[in-house]
């Protein structure tokens, strides 16, 4: 088709297709005479996609020029690379030569090798996934964060879904293209909402199905049997009333280097007479929080620390130096392997 074709039927201006190809947004037509050149369906696609990705997915020309330059430079891997090239939101910074995205990094390539993933070490969703886990660490040292294991498996299903076994790129670039850009753009977000609904359905059924009203006496759920299960018990049970320890200090106690994630398995799941409420996740050397992710069992946790003359601040700080426990005589077990 006609320069003038191509206009009519993507409803755009003239001038403004001359500006996408001026800008490398939409590659040149075929040229067939002086000043003359043939378009195809493929720009049609192309300037589709533009449109979408400006009105729909808030990019700016600027921006879509990168993505849509690096692909159309890229020798292999045209998808990756026009992903790479699209500018992320802002957030604090992690170096990456820094030893905690370093760390987070090594945590994740074995994770994702370890299931079979074929993960390139440079690739840009690596960094990003090391980076984001970077923070939570550096921001939870004491929480007790879910195993990585679920997210990778949900993700999985998640791809099945949407890449077919058919799934064939460099046989309709342009359509490839689109459903990667705008997919990535549109659906990331769409997904961090449907978690949050589902996280609020969860706490919601959870709250139904209590038979205390809502206000389960504690957490649920994991292994009481092992015998470092059992020294954690042995710690907990001397915290005294109206003091608090954290997860990490519990784990030290207990002989377990670094056990502050089995620490917060076993409350999970301790018996029912165990002061549970009284260990706590640390936010720094002065404070710690309620480190419960379900919103009824973090108020539970408050409710009967407050009930032990624990104070929290407005921003639900508990100061260490006033409630923290420090143990006199508490004997340390030994180094459990």
């Amino acid at each position: 088709m006609r320069v003038s074709e191509l206009s009519a039927r993507a409803a755009v201006p003239l001038p403004t297709i001359k500006f996408y190809i001026r800008e490398g947004l939409l590659p040149p037509g075929r040229v067939t005479g002086r000043n003359q050149a043939e378009y195809s369906e493929q720009h049609l696609e192309r300037i589709s996609l533009i449109r979408s990705l400006r009105d729909d997915a808030g990019l700016t020309i600027a921006a879509i020029a990168r993505a849509l330059r690096a692909a159309d430079s890229a020798k292999h891997g045209f998808l990756e690379a026009a992903l790479a090239a699209i500018e992320r939101p802002a957030g604090p910074s992690v170096s990456e030569r820094s030893r905690e995205f370093a760390a987070a990094k090594s945590e994740l390539l074995r994770l994702l090798q370890g299931r079979g993933w074929r993960v390139a070490g440079d690739e840009y969703a690596l960094a990003d996934a090391a980076r984001a886990l970077a923070l939570v660490r550096h921001a939870f040292p004491d929480e007790p964060l879910a195993e990585l294991a679920p997210y990778a498996e949900a993700v999985e299903v998640l791809s099945k879904s949407e890449i077919p076994e058919s799934w064939a790129p460099s046989d309709a670039p342009e359509a490839a293209l689109r459903y990667a850009l705008l997919g990535t753009l549109l659906f990331e977000p769409f997904l961090l909402a449907l978690r949050r609904l589902a996280h609020a359905t969860r706490a919601r059924t959870l709250e139904a199905s209590s038979p205390r009203r809502g206000a389960p006496s504690k957490p649920r759920a994991a292994d009481a049997s092992s015998a470092r299960t059992q020294e954690i018990y042995r710690v907990v049970r001397s915290i005294p009333r109206g003091k608090v320890a954290t997860y990490g200090q519990v784990a030290e106690l207990a002989g377990i280097h670094a056990g502050h994630r089995l620490v917060a398995k076993a409350m999970r799941g301790c018996p029912e007479q165990l002061p549970w409420q009284r260990v706590v996740g640390k936010k720094d050397a002065r404070r710690a929080r309620i480190a419960i992710e379900e919103p009824e069992h973090a108020e539970r946790q408050q409710e009967l620390l407050q009930a032990e003359g624990v104070r929290l601040d407005e921003s639900g700080y508990v100061s260490l130096r006033e409630f923290g426990w420090l143990p006199p005589d508490l004997p340390r077990a030994g180094r459990a392997r």
